[in-house]
């Protein structure tokens, strides 16, 4: 299982050195070396410390650029805003290479897709013997969404190891495991916790369900799971109420009425609402102090961003997503032999699948549809129930490796935006967009095929955080910035390019995902035919 792990590290680290930064990554990193350097959680609150401590250390006694001093003097805490401009400038302000210090995170980040590899096959072992783990290992090794995310610092495998590990203990304790590994189980809810706010759901109703629903329910070990998970979101942020030492604290407040801005704005409402539910209750929990606030300041902030993500799917964008996002979104990013191999596990039925089941529903009630990615740990677990399946027939299990490994060589080292052969004969634009197909990766790729067509300005509209100024994407390589697009590029355009030239565009911007005086503009173009596709996610059109 190691070995298998070792293979997928190095296979995932090879596919992610020609992508650029992410979307997100910026301010993660920036976040991971503040709670490492200054033990200040208050930036990216919404995304909880413990994956950003593993990302830190990738940073440890060398150069960021990351100036951890200025979150004591601005305002930059718990703004969901202001901390990416802080995270961008930090690392693309020409103090150190940005790109450099993201690698490092993302080096340090592959050791949760070790963990995932090696967690899965020893589960598969021991629930359906030696060959059961190897396919088990196998197929999460070449699973393009491990191996995409794996090497991106985030925290979605991370999150993934931690629910699988918890539904895995709770097994044993039903096959009557010692009371004991109820601590254990109680230490992996409260690192889901402390890792992803879906965590703070999915990890705790998964153990209960597993652990009451049965002929005898496991009442001691849930007890002791409850104290350890309590205990172990406390030391995830140091023990401690405030974000930072120090004692300062998020102003919640603003984050309140900052979602009831955006809440008036998806209504399309004149006046902003009165707090509603979750934000109220959550206000409430903060007054307890029964957990650390940077904790309730996150899941308002993630509460918040699930009010503001417009949605892409099958040429329509929406504000509150589809019931359908997610089951689509994984109908069309598997492969063929994995959902083959799920299909098979859902036929012999058993816990695993309805465990992957109810996570499943649990996800698809949320209105932030931004990327399959979100329904990882359902990947896994489905995985896992087929692999162990299919081991009972050994030719068909090592067809169905097989099959995956074949598919996924295809696109490889495009991981991220992998589509599956049916799902490409349509089209991957018409289809899913944001995190599945477009999220700034490709700009290294735009870089170098600047340098083989130089002629004439390149108009560009990029989706992404990532400085183009970085990559040699600047005034000084005939470079300027379309109006609303990159947000924090010094100067743009007023309006449509209008010298000769080339027009290089994020496919999220054709796909309509966004919106302004240049929006028809994009419309317009997407209508015409591009002159180069660069990497998955750039689109260039002569001009």
């Amino acid at each position: 299982m190691v070995g298998l792990g070792l293979v997928w590290a190095v296979v995932a680290w090879v596919g992610a050195r020609g992508n650029a930064s992410t979307f997100d990554e910026p301010v993660h990193v920036a976040a991971a070396v503040a709670a490492v350097q200054a033990g200040e959680l208050g930036v990216n609150p919404e995304h909880p410390p413990v994956w950003k401590y593993v990302a830190g250390l990738g940073q440890v006694g060398r150069e960021t650029g990351v100036d951890v001093s200025f979150i004591g003097r601005s305002a930059v805490r718990g703004d969901v805003v202001g901390q990416w401009a802080w995270a961008v400038d930090g690392l693309y302000g020409g103090k150190v290479d940005g790109e450099a210090v993201v690698a490092r995170s993302r080096a340090a980040m592959l050791v949760f897709g070790v963990l995932l590899v090696v967690v899965a096959g020893l589960m598969g072992r021991r629930m359906g013997g030696g060959l059961a783990g190897v396919v088990v290992a196998a197929l999460v090794a070449a699973d393009p969404l491990v191996l995409a995310h794996g090497a991106i610092v985030s925290n979605d495998v991370a999150l993934s190891v931690f629910v699988l590990g918890v539904v895995w203990v709770a097994w044993e304790i039903r096959r009557g495991g010692h009371w004991s590994l109820g601590l254990l189980l109680g230490v992996l809810v409260g690192l889901a916790a402390a890792t992803k706010f879906t965590g703070v759901v999915v990890a705790p109703a998964l153990a209960a369900g597993l652990l009451l629903i049965s002929r005898k329910p496991q009442v001691l070990p849930l007890a002791l799971a409850v104290l350890a998970a309590y205990a172990t979101v406390w030391a995830a942020y140091g023990f401690r109420y405030a974000p930072s030492p120090e004692g300062r604290l998020i102003d919640t407040t603003a984050i309140a009425t900052r979602i009831g801005e955006l809440r008036r704005i998806a209504s399309g409402a004149k006046t902003v609402p009165q707090p509603d539910g979750p934000t109220r209750a959550l206000l409430a929990i903060e007054k307890t102090r029964i957990v650390p606030q940077a904790m309730t300041a996150g899941l308002l902030t993630s509460y918040g961003v699930t009010r503001s993500n417009p949605a892409y799917a099958l040429g329509q964008t929406s504000m509150t997503g589809w019931w359908w996002y997610f089951p689509f979104a994984m109908l069309v990013k598997t492969p063929l032999g994995l959902l083959g191999v799920w299909a098979w596990g859902v036929r012999r039925g058993g816990w695993l699948v309805g465990c992957a089941g109810f996570v499943l529903l649990a996800s698809m009630a949320s209105p932030l549809n931004i990327g399959v990615r979100h329904v990882l740990p359902v990947a896994v677990m489905l995985t896992v129930a087929g692999g162990v399946a299919l081991a009972r027939n050994p030719r068909w299990a090592w067809v169905a490796v097989v099959a995956v490994v074949l598919e996924v060589a295809t696109v490889f080292p495009h991981t991220l935006a992998f589509f599956n052969l049916p799902a490409r004969a349509v089209g991957e634009t018409q289809l899913l967009g944001d995190s599945n197909l477009d999220w700034g990766q490709d700009l290294e790729r735009l870089a170098e095929w600047r340098k083989n067509n130089p002629g004439g300005t390149m108009y560009l509209a990029y989706w992404g955080t990532a400085a183009p100024g970085a990559y040699g994407l600047d005034s000084g390589t005939g470079v300027v910035h379309l109006p609303g697009t990159y947000p924090y590029a010094e100067q743009a355009i007023p309006g449509p390019p209008t010298g000769e030239g080339y027009v290089a565009v994020s496919v999220s911007y054709l796909q309509g995902v966004q919106s302004g005086e240049v929006a028809p503009f994009f419309a317009r173009l997407g209508k015409r035919e591009p002159v180069a596709k660069v990497g998955k996610s750039v689109w260039v059109y002569r001009w």
